[in-house]
């Protein structure tokens, strides 16, 4: 019983799994499985945004001076980041060196303005404002050293004229315009006539043209004062000279015009006061082209100041400076410009009749009034020896001269500056050494680019020099630069943009010039550059010295050399390049 009772279960149980199938059906199949995900983006790292190299490398020595620096970058930078915080040349005094900068790639490149003076020693940095297209700044700041080829002077002295006879006491006049190309004009008689002479350096190979004639006087009766000279920016030349065959000393004006590349006709300048004749001029050209003289009247000496316009030759109405009185005595003037147009003038002047005292005057034109202060005197004892004046490219001035003209005085070398902040010139400060019999003298000044100011002069059978502070009035304590005894006229010093400095002078018939080194911070030994081209000296006046934008200095001088025994006086020349 219970056997049959499980065939039926067993029975029922396979019937209803047949009907719950239903008619054809099936099992279906299984879904496909679905797709794998994709394999994950693995984005390689940015390299770091860093300086990979540079030219020069670091280190260079012997660079050529007119070389482009560049440096290459990991990534390319954003040209909006470079610029002068973010990439910046200094010199050995910390000065920024001006330059062009541009972005190509992932190179950042900077041009000097102007060819950078040799053997000195450049920094150039890069900041971490400089940023990516990213806007990543750079990882680190970098700074890279290298040290630009020396310049040289010529193994021998140029001459660029003979003269008839020896013309000792008148000193040529040398200018350079802003290309580097250098003008010497100097004056001696022919067939007894006083003729003035000019003869032009070209910049781009050194060689000087055959000396031209500019202008003769009148008669033999009369002559040319001192001849002045100054050269714009455009290469165009401006000489000055007051004719003593005039009555009236008129004062003339010869003009060589670049574009041209001729000297015009000298004419005589109008428009002068009344009854007024004159017996000194001193021009000055500024940044913007415009020339300024001064003119100093005669019998009764006053000061006068004109301007002259280029495009219409025109000259100003005359502005008194210094009024005429027969109570002045007017005498050793000197003019310098700044960087922006302002004017320094300054001169040596005995109060009244029967007062032997001198009294050093100075006075400032501002260019943005047009008007010339009233006379500040410096110092109301002081020697005749002639001072230095130099201005700045930051609107200041430094003046150097010799206090002390009485019998019981030792003269001692005093200076001065022009404060721009106060606009008012700083109390004098005594830069020569005091236990000196001796006396001080000849002081020369020169200012580079950072302002710094170099004073030297003669003292105690020897040269000195101080510095001063860019900052401040400060000066350094006064150091012997050379055992020479340099003769009585003034010495020549120039600055450039690194602040080297080049001081010419003449010593035993020979020009030396002793060079001061920014990079070594401290005075070189002297070399003669005077040596004759197959003669040898026997005489060298005052060296006077120019140095152009590229930091090239040109040196002329009046001299008498010995060819094969003949005397020969000659004006020569020589060139740092």
């Amino acid at each position: 019983m219970a056997q049959r009772a499980l065939a039926v279960t067993l029975i029922l149980a396979l019937f209803f799994l047949a009907g719950c199938g239903g008619a054809g059906s099936s099992t279906p199949p299984d879904a496909p499985p679905p797709p794998p995900p994709p394999p994950p983006v693995i984005t390689p790292p940015q390299p770091a945004f860093a300086v990979l190299s540079g030219t020069p490398v670091d280190a260079a020595t012997e660079v050529p001076r007119g070389s482009g620096l560049a440096a290459t970058l990991s990534v390319a930078p954003d040209p909006v980041s470079i610029h002068a915080s973010s990439v910046s040349l200094l010199g050995p005094q910390g000065n920024p060196v001006p330059g062009t900068l541009s972005v190509s790639g992932n190179e950042i490149r900077l041009q000097p303005a102007v060819a950078l003076p040799g053997g000195t020693q450049y920094t150039l940095n890069f900041a971490t404002g400089i940023k990516d297209v990213a806007g990543r700044p750079l990882s680190a700041a970098v700074s890279r050293s290298f040290t630009t080829a020396a310049q040289t002077w010529g193994a021998t002295s140029r001459q660029l004229a003979e003269m008839p006879h020896f013309t000792g006491g008148v000193v040529p006049t040398v200018a350079v315009d802003k290309a580097g190309d250098v003008t010497v004009v100097w004056q001696h008689n022919v067939s007894g006539i006083a003729t003035v002479f000019a003869a032009r350096m070209d910049h781009r190979t050194g060689n000087w043209s055959a000396p031209v004639s500019i202008h003769s006087a009148a008669n033999m009766f009369g002559g040319m004062g001192p001849v002045s000279m100054v050269a714009d920016g455009s290469g165009n030349v401006y000489v000055l000279w007051c004719d003593t065959a005039d009555p009236r000393q008129s004062v003339w004006m010869a003009r060589y015009v670049a574009a041209a590349s001729a000297w015009l006709a000298p004419v005589a300048i109008k428009g002068l006061p009344g009854g007024t004749s004159f017996n000194a001029v001193l021009p000055v050209v500024d940044a913007k082209g415009i020339l300024t003289v001064v003119l100093r009247s005669y019998v009764w000496d006053g000061l006068y100041g004109m301007r002259y316009d280029v495009a219409s030759g025109a000259w100003s109405v005359p502005r008194e400076i210094l009024p005429p009185s027969a109570d002045n005595f007017v005498h050793n003037l000197d003019l310098a410009v700044d960087g922006v147009g302002n004017l320094f003038l300054g001169w040596v002047q005995r109060g009244y009749i029967g007062n032997a005292s001198n009294g050093l005057n100075v006075v400032r034109y501002s260019a943005d009034t047009g008007n010339w202060s009233a006379p500040h005197v410096l110092d109301d004892n002081l020697t005749s020896e002639p001072y230095a004046l130099v201005a700045d490219a930051q609107g200041g001035a430094t003046i150097a001269w010799t206090h002390g003209s009485g019998i019981m005085d030792t003269p001692a070398i005093h200076a001065a500056r022009f404060d721009t902040r106060a606009m008012a010139w700083g109390l004098p400060v005594v830069l020569s050494i005091t236990a000196d019999g001796l006396g001080a003298n000849s002081p020369a000044v020169a200012i580079d680019a950072s302002g710094i100011a170099t004073v030297v002069w003669a003292q105690q059978r020897g040269i000195y020099g101080v510095r001063s502070s860019r900052a401040s009035a400060a000066w350094t304590v006064a150091q012997r630069l050379g055992t020479a005894i340099p003769g009585n006229a003034r010495f020549a010093i120039t600055a450039d943009i690194a602040g080297n400095v080049a001081l010419l002078y003449e010593q035993d018939g020979a020009i030396l010039a002793m060079p001061y080194s920014a990079t070594q911070a401290q005075w070189m030994t002297p070399t003669a550059i005077a040596s004759p081209d197959g003669g040898q000296n026997v005489f060298a006046n005052a060296p006077i010295a120019v140095r152009d934008a590229s930091s090239n200095v040109t040196v002329v001088w009046l001299a008498q050399i010995s060819v094969g025994g003949i005397p020969r006086y000659i004006v020569a020349s020589n060139s740092l390049r």
